[in-house]
C-alpha cells in the first residue's frame, strides 16, 4: 500500500494494524502531535465523502493499493468549524420552524459539528443544547463563537487580556471567605464564575500558544494543580463546605493564580 501526505510520499510502515480505522486513528495521533488533523482522503483515486468514512473503518487494509490523506493545521479546521457554526447560528435566528429543523439536521451531520465535539466540547454542547430549544440563546451562542473566533485569530492578544483580568480574579480568591462569611452570595457565585471562564480560557489559549511556538511548559503543571483544586472547590461548593471553600480559594488557588500570571508575563511580553 502506498500512502501520501498532500501529495506527497511517505514511508509509512504498517505495523499491526488490519484495517482502515485503526490505521487512521493511529494517524491522526501521529498528525496531531505536529499540529495536523485529517481534512480528506482517497482510497484508490476515488475521493470518500465524510458521510461515508465511517462506513470503510472496517475496510480490510489488504483491499488498499493507494491512500492519499489531505490534512490540514487543526488551527485551520477549528476557524473553519467555528465560521460554519457562526453561519448556522445567525441563519436560526430568523428562520422559520421548518427551515431551523433543516438547517439543525444538516448541522448534526456536518464534519465541522465533529470536530468541534472533538475539539471543543464545551461549545459543541452549548450547539446542541441552543438547537435544541434549551439553555443558551442564539444571541449568548453567537457572542461565545465570536469570543471563540478572536482567541484562534489572535491568542497573544486574547492572553495578554487574561494576565490583566488575573489581578481581579486574585482579588476576588482572596477576598472570597469574607464574602461567604457576610453572607454576599451573590457576589461569591460571581466570583466563582469569573474565575471558572478565565480557566476556561487559560486551558483553550495554551495549545495556540503552543501553536504559536510559545514555550508553554511552565504554565502547564500550575494549570493542572489549579484545575483539580477547581473541581475540589466546586464539590465543596455544592455541599455549601463554605469553610472548605474560603480555605481553598484563599490559600490554594489565589497564590496559583499569582505565580500563573508570573509566568505568562515573560511569555506575551516577549512574543
Amino acid at each position: 500500500m502506498q500512502v501520501t501526505i498532500n501529495g506527497n510520499s511517505t514511508d509509512l510502515v504498517v505495523e499491526t494494524e488490519k484495517t482502515l480505522g485503526e490505521l487512521l486513528i493511529n494517524l491522526e495521533l501521529w498528525l496531531e502531535n505536529r499540529g495536523f488533523s485529517v481534512s480528506g482522503l482517497s482510497i484508490n483515486g476515488s475521493s470518500i465523502g465524510a458521510d461515508a468514512l465511517e462506513q470503510l473503518y472496517s475496510m480490510d487494509l489488504e483491499k488498499i493499493e493507494q491512500l492519499d490523506i489531505q490534512a490540514s493545521s487543526w488551527v485551520e479546521l477549528y476557524h473553519q468549524a467555528l465560521q460554519e457554526a457562526l453561519k448556522l447560528v445567525q441563519q436560526l435566528q430568523d428562520a422559520s420552524f421548518q427551515e431551523r429543523q433543516e438547517l439543525i439536521k444538516s448541522w448534526s451531520d456536518s464534519v465541522s459539528m465533529r470536530f468541534i465535539m472533538d475539539r471543543d466540547a464545551e461549545l459543541g454542547q452549548f450547539l446542541n443544547n441552543a438547537c435544541s430549544g434549551q439553555g443558551i440563546t442564539f444571541n449568548g451562542l453567537e457572542s461565545i463563537i465570536l469570543e471563540r473566533l478572536g482567541e484562534l485569530e489572535d491568542p497573544l492578544q486574547a492572553a495578554q487580556m487574561v494576565h490583566k483580568l488575573l489581578d481581579e480574579t486574585i482579588q476576588r480568591m482572596e477576598n472570597l471567605p469574607l464574602d461567604l462569611q457576610t453572607g454576599k452570595d451573590r457576589h461569591v457565585i460571581e466570583s466563582l464564575q469569573i474565575f471558572t471562564v478565565i480557566m476556561g480560557k487559560f486551558f483553550r489559549l495554551l495549545p495556540l500558544l503552543t501553536f504559536l511556538e510559545i514555550k508553554t511548559d511552565s504554565l502547564k503543571p500550575l494549570l493542572e494543580e489549579i484545575g483539580t483544586i477547581l473541581q475540589e472547590l466546586l464539590a465543596a461548593y455544592e455541599v455549601k463546605d463554605t469553610v472548605l471553600v474560603g480555605d481553598l480559594a484563599e490559600y490554594e488557588i489565589a497564590p496559583r493564580l499569582r505565580s500563573l500570571q508570573g509566568a505568562l508575563a515573560p511569555l506575551i511580553a516577549s512574543s
